[in-house]
């Protein structure tokens, strides 16, 4: 069983360890400014915790920026801003599979909603099919082909997604 909830300073080290181990970089030395203090996190940053034998257990991170102008792709489309761009969804290894990738995407679909952004867009990192079979389950379609060097983003009206956002 795992929780969904946003994420508090005493989740830093956790999610640190998690966003480095999945090579997101930039996000973890975020965490690590947030940490030292100083610095806030800027965004929506969401985590899926579960019960262990010694307390909780991190083992998702999800982060977004609720309201952007992601620019031409969207706008191109007729899809006016405010747009929630998704720029980490990190579900522990052993973990996947189970549903915590969905509940932090549908977390964030909830807050851009709330936020009044009307479209999600996101870019998978992996290479792999997995992500693209979770987006498109999730009810994200490609928003163009893939070219050389710039991967497919995939995104969705948030009303069209098969998240439950309440």
């Amino acid at each position: 069983m795992f929780t969904v909830r946003p994420a508090v300073p005493a989740d830093y080290p956790a999610m640190i360890d998690l966003l480095e181990a999945e090579e997101f970089h930039a996000h973890a030395r975020e965490c690590w400014l947030a940490l030292d203090g100083g610095h806030s996190l800027h965004g929506c940053w969401l985590v899926a915790v579960t019960d262990a034998r010694d307390g909780m257990a991190l083992v998702g991170v999800a982060h977004a920026d609720l309201t952007i102008d992601y620019g031409d792709l969207l706008l191109n489309r007729g899809v006016e801003p405010p747009h929630t761009y998704v720029s980490a969804i990190v579900i522990d290894r052993g973990r996947r599979g189970r549903g915590i990738g969905r509940q932090l995407l549908s977390g964030i679909a909830a807050a851009a909603v709330e936020a009044r952004a009307n479209f999600l867009v996101l870019v998978p990192q992996d290479g792999d099919g997995a992500p693209v079979a979770f987006f498109e389950a999730c009810g994200l379609i490609a928003l163009e082909a893939h070219t050389d060097g710039v991967p497919t983003r995939y995104g969705a009206p948030l009303d069209n997604t098969v998240l439950p956002t309440r």
